[in-house]
């Protein structure tokens, strides 16, 4: 295999090392203690499907899928139970990784559907943009995509975007402030990691992103999220991209000019008291990165 290959072009079987390949899918065999839970949860939770079960009258394996993606999962004695990477070894804690093409939109839905994580969307790994979640018999497996391709996307991270640029695209902002469509949000004001104000003002391509700024915003209202669009150009923001992490896996910028206001994001779930109090614990003391 060719190292230069990226995982995506190793996933594709359209790229030309695909096209020239025999075989076609792998499908990890998780041992489970109870099938039609096992199924249910895949279901429910991961938005997988049923593709078969058997054998007829005494019914102890399955198959379930989604966008090609299958497991086989199977029962066998009730003193035979599942055995997680995890309980072997506390850092081979995955059981099977899958690459996905946009991990936060696949985030987004796992949230909705009530998942249990055992990483958020984060640097997972090393160069690895995604998370982790468990099944109903403790099986990990971690969605991903990785954080940056290519050395050609590296070295486009530092070009400032303009308004045309984004022309197509959508934004988000995350605050506490009440606004309609029309109003500026202009920079200035201190972010929520320090009193210092800042010349920049921030803003995103992920809802996950923005989830977070709304809720860790100043402020006694709720939080709330608006669709924006820059007024000047910008930049990525060098808190999440390139100084701290390769590439722009929270698709986070920054602008010296206003946003503008077009609309307010209504469907968005938040995070329990616990886990804003954990990020906020985390970022306590932490200088923002405003030159």
């Amino acid at each position: 295999m060719n190292s230069n290959t990226t995982a995506s072009q190793r996933a594709d079987p359209e790229s030309p090392e695909g096209a020239t390949r025999n075989l076609a899918s792998i499908s990890p065999f998780f041992i489970v203690k109870d099938l039609q839970a096992s199924i249910s949860h895949y279901i429910e939770r991961f938005g997988f499907k049923l593709d078969f079960q058997g054998p007829p009258g005494d019914v102890y394996y399955g198959h379930v899928s989604r966008d090609g993606i299958g497991i086989m999962l199977k029962t066998i004695l009730p003193d035979v139970l599942p055995c997680p990477n995890h309980t072997r070894h506390e850092w081979a804690r995955w059981d099977a990784y899958v690459y996905a093409l946009d991990p936060d939109a696949l985030f987004d839905e796992f949230k909705q559907r009530d998942a249990s994580f055992v990483k958020e969307l984060s640097i997972i790994d090393d160069g690895l943009w995604g998370f982790e979640v468990t099944d109903a018999d403790g099986y990990v497996l971690a969605f991903f995509r990785l954080a940056i391709d290519d050395d050609k996307n590296m070295s486009n991270l530092a070009s400032p975007s303009t308004p045309s640029d984004a022309s197509s695209r959508r934004f988000y902002h995350g605050t506490r402030a009440a606004l309609k469509p029309g109003d500026l949000i202009q920079p200035g004001y201190s972010s929520n990691y320090t009193e210092r104000r800042s010349p920049w003002i921030y803003f995103t391509e992920t809802l996950h992103a923005a989830t977070w700024g709304a809720e860790l915003a100043k402020g006694e209202g709720p939080g709330r999220i608006y669709l924006v669009e820059p007024t000047g150009s910008f930049a990525d923001d060098p808190n999440l991209t390139n100084k701290k992490y390769p590439g722009n896996p929270t698709k986070s910028y920054r602008s010296r000019e206003s946003l503008r206001v077009v609309g307010e994001q209504l469907d968005w779930q938040g995070h329990s008291p616990e886990e804003i109090q954990a990020m906020k614990d985390g970022i306590a003391g932490k200088e923002p990165i405003d030159d």
